[in-house]
């Protein structure tokens, strides 16, 4: 079942996206007054002390749940925002950790993109994505900044415990077809 979970303001903690991967976002010259992107991955928050719907999970026993599919991040009245992808290389550190590819000059390589100005207005509110970006595979910081709504749309049926999730994170992960 699709399931749809307000995240406007101080909602946005409901998702945790620090363990996300957006798969699909087309990065325009000029973002459009409503946007959407598809993400892979996040936690929903179900601990006591978050007092929003938990309806669409009846079984939750206020934990944590890991939606382990892809998920669609909706915004309405999109006035500005930036991007910045630190693109990794294929070396690893002697940790297995993928490392973010350096210039000739020793340089992390990124890419950034900054659209329209947040200017003054006190009605907007940023969010940001911390998270890894498919397309060009690298780290992401995503800042957008919204005078509307902005949601998050996943199936249900992709929802599992944030503990399977941690036993074995490789299952869980995002694997392009």
């Amino acid at each position: 079942m699709r399931y749809l979970i307000d995240l406007t303001k101080e909602n946005f903690n409901r998702i945790d996206f620090t363990e996300a991967e957006i798969v699909d976002f087309y990065c325009r010259k000029i973002l459009p007054d409503c946007f959407e992107f598809s993400i892979w991955g996040a936690t929903i928050n179900l601990d006591q002390h978050w007092k929003h719907d938990k309806s669409f999970y009846p079984n939750h026993d206020n934990k944590n749940l890991y939606v382990s599919g892809i998920g669609t991040i909706r915004i309405r009245d999109l006035i500005g925002g930036s991007i910045e992808v630190y693109i990794y290389d294929n070396i690893k550190d002697e940790h297995s950790r993928t490392m973010v590819a350096k210039n000739h000059d020793g340089s992390k390589t990124m890419i950034r993109r900054e659209w329209g100005h947040a200017s003054s207005n006190s009605e907007s509110s940023e969010y940001l994505w911390e998270c890894v970006m498919a397309w060009p595979y690298g780290f992401c910081n995503l800042r957008l900044n919204v005078n509307g709504k902005v949601e998050y749309e996943f199936d249900t049926n992709d929802a599992i415990s944030v503990d399977a999730f941690l036993k074995n994170p490789h299952i869980y992960d995002y694997k392009e077809i």
